[in-house]
């Protein structure tokens, strides 16, 4: 009884471990394919339209680097829970998030 017991806590803790690594697996590949469709489609649409070599090149360049710089950090539009900030917490933020902007401008 002792070594089923002890199967039936490996069988536990193996498959929460499965059930983590799937969780992260499908996580990564959320992210990664938030923008392959819009990727796909922006390659198609220069193709089709006979858009030289050199700058389909540059223009799928130019997304990536973008998309690379974007992804890196979160943007104020992703945190769904600012809404919910009253009125003065959201303008205290808004301008701290301006506040470098607006040092600069004389």
């Amino acid at each position: 009884s002792f070594a089923i017991g002890v199967l039936l806590f490996a069988l536990l803790v193996f498959s929460s471990f499965v059930a983590s690594l799937t969780g992260a697996t499908t996580s990564l590949r959320k992210m990664t394919g938030r923008y392959s469709s819009q990727l796909w489609l922006l390659r198609k649409f220069l193709r089709q339209r006979d858009i030289t070599l050199d700058l389909q090149i540059r223009i799928n360049r130019y997304i990536n680097v973008v998309l690379t710089t974007t992804e890196k950090s979160v943007q104020y539009s992703d945190v769904h829970l600012f809404s919910m900030l009253s009125g003065p917490l959201h303008n205290e933020l808004r301008t701290e998030l301006n506040k470098p902007r607006l040092m600069v401008h004389p």
